[in-house]
């Protein structure tokens, strides 16, 4: 009987450990949640709708409040807690009951984490069944030759090798800092003869490299180095990618710590 209770106590429950996922998370949201609203009190309204409007294009859809961080403290700037901040961006309203303010405790945040991670499971299993959808499909599709020259199909191969070389550099260069590899491909773009611009295919790493600051064109511009000829500028927005994903890296770092 007393093995049978040891048995019992050293199972691993599930939803125990779903939970402590969630309560991690949910305390990882409200730090965030607390460093965005001092960040971001002295901006404007239209500051905080551009950055709800950008948040909006990255879903494709208008977010819940659990999708944003800051979402509280945006809440609390607009009549009508969040349902406002969604009318004032001129966003379509989301569906079911009309969500007002936005608590900064504990357990309302825990809520929202729940309710996040069940509606990321759920777009994913929609993803994968239209993608089984579309399979099956294809399967019914007369097969069709490929367009592509050899030169061509030579051309793909050694960048799609590259890639995989490059992702498994950066694997191993993964607990580098940003200013680490800034540093790196200044480094690189120094061997080479005066006047020619970085390119990534010049780079072990490059493509790693340019996934982590969103553009190469970021990377370059951060590193102080000039673009290769008929490189497309890095934008304010392509900036604020970068920002967006170096914090969520950051936050993730913190998070399974």
């Amino acid at each position: 009987m007393k093995q049978e209770k040891q048995n019992k106590s050293n199972q691993v429950n599930p939803d125990q450990i779903l939970r402590r996922q969630m309560e991690r998370r949910a305390a990882a949201a409200l730090r965030q949640h607390k460093d965005f609203a001092r960040a971001h009190q002295e901006d404007s309204r239209e500051d905080l709708l551009a950055y709800v409007r950008r948040r909006t294009e990255e879903l494709g859809r208008t977010p819940f409040p659990e999708e944003i961080t800051g979402s509280p403290f945006l809440a609390s700037q607009f009549a009508g807690g969040w349902a406002g901040v969604i009318n004032a961006a001129g966003l379509p309203p989301l569906p079911g009951a009309s969500i007002g303010v936005v608590r900064t405790d504990r357990a309302s945040e825990f809520q929202r984490q729940v309710r996040l991670h069940r509606r990321i499971k759920a777009e994913k299993r929609e993803k994968k069944e239209a993608r089984q959808k579309k399979k099956q499909q294809q399967t019914l599709k007369p097969p069709h030759k490929s367009k592509s020259t050899p030169a061509q199909k030579r051309k793909a191969e050694k960048k799609a090798l590259q890639m995989e070389v490059d992702m498994a550099w950066g694997q191993e260069h993964e607990a580098d800092t940003d200013e680490q590899l800034l540093d790196y491909i200044r480094r690189c773009a120094g061997s080479l003869p005066k006047g020619q611009a970085l390119r990534k295919e010049q780079v072990l790493g490059g493509y790693y490299i340019e996934k982590r600051f969103h553009r190469w064109a970021v990377a370059l511009s951060l590193a102080g180095l000039p673009l290769p000829e008929g490189f497309v500028p890095a934008t304010t927005e392509d900036l604020d990618k970068y920002a967006r994903l170096r914090a969520e890296r950051e936050a993730n770092r913190l998070t399974v710590k």
